[in-house]
């Protein structure tokens, strides 16, 4: 073992080692039996593509949700903040700026959870951490 280099003979030189000899072992299966590689009928790739786009179209909706929750945290502070205040509407706007206050107002309940979803819908730090 004298001739084979120290990093080989780390854990990830053997990750590297055993993630080569997968992929020549993809490559060799695909090159014995090519017949096997576009054997989908259109249907399937249809139905994969359908797959693939509302996917895409979940992430996205969870993006928008994920983004409108610190917005309705900050308008539900704000309410708090500004209940004793002479011009409570001025108030909020200052407090929140006013393009995050229209959204707010049009997006959020009055305890800061985003307006229309049942409790168990509503995002989560975690959700929103896992889902960027």
């Amino acid at each position: 073992m004298a001739g084979i280099p120290s990093f080989f003979k780390t854990p990830a030189g053997a990750l590297l080692i055993a993630a080569v000899s997968v992929v020549l072992i993809i490559v060799l299966a695909r090159l014995v039996n090519p017949g096997t590689v576009n054997s989908s009928t259109p249907e399937q790739i249809y139905d994969g593509l359908q797959g693939i786009v509302e996917g895409a179209r979940a992430r996205k909706v969870q993006q928008a949700l994920c983004a409108l929750r610190p917005i309705c945290k900050d308008f539900a502070r704000a309410r708090q903040e500004c209940a004793a205040a002479g011009n409570y509407g001025t108030c909020i706007q200052i407090k929140m700026g006013s393009d995050r206050f229209w959204i707010a107002e049009a997006s959020c309940t009055e305890a800061g959870e985003v307006a229309g979803l049942p409790p168990d819908k509503q995002p989560t730090v975690l959700g929103c951490l896992f889902h960027w």
